[in-house]
């Protein structure tokens, strides 16, 4: 959770701009939901939501599609 003193648009076009990257770099697929960002890669789940005053991002790492290894 972050708070901002943003605007909701200039908000939104920040997450967009990071989910652009995050596309481009990683290959991850990312849609918007509402006022919510949801990420999905192998292995990663999350979504980032834009909300009046804060930015808050939830997510979920799945050891075993991330390339964990036990020994």
């Amino acid at each position: 959770r972050r708070t901002h003193q943003l605007s909701h648009k200039e908000a939104r076009a920040r997450v967009a701009r990071v989910a652009k990257r995050l596309s481009e770099r990683f290959g991850a697929d990312t849609r918007w939901d509402g006022d919510d960002l949801v990420v999905e890669h192998s292995g990663l789940t999350g979504k980032v939501s834009v909300r009046k005053n804060e930015i808050v991002v939830d997510g979920r790492v799945d050891a075993v599609g991330a390339g964990y290894r036990s020994s």
